[in-house]
């Protein structure tokens, strides 16, 4: 097959799922450098605040955050 033509694409890897939080709706998100992702069990562990937070998960994809558990001082989200 001397005329073949081979062609390739290179796939970027999917980005890492980020989890951000902010104090009050309408304001900033920002990244929670503290947060541990497990990716192969879909879990994000933080700790636990005083301060209310709202989260929100960025990434490559939509992600669905399922109900949150408290673990000791821990935090630990579950997303699909």
């Amino acid at each position: 097959m001397a005329d073949a033509v081979k062609a390739y694409r290179q796939v970027a890897a999917e980005p890492e799922v980020k989890l951000e939080f902010t104090t009050r709706l309408g304001e900033v998100f920002a990244e929670d450098t503290g947060a541990v992702v497990n990716a192969a069990a879909k879990t994000i562990t933080t700790s636990v605040t005083g301060d209310t937070r709202f989260y929100r998960l960025r990434g490559g994809q939509a992600y669905t955050l399922k109900r949150p558990q408290i673990q000791g001082a821990n935090l630990v989200l579950t997303y699909e």
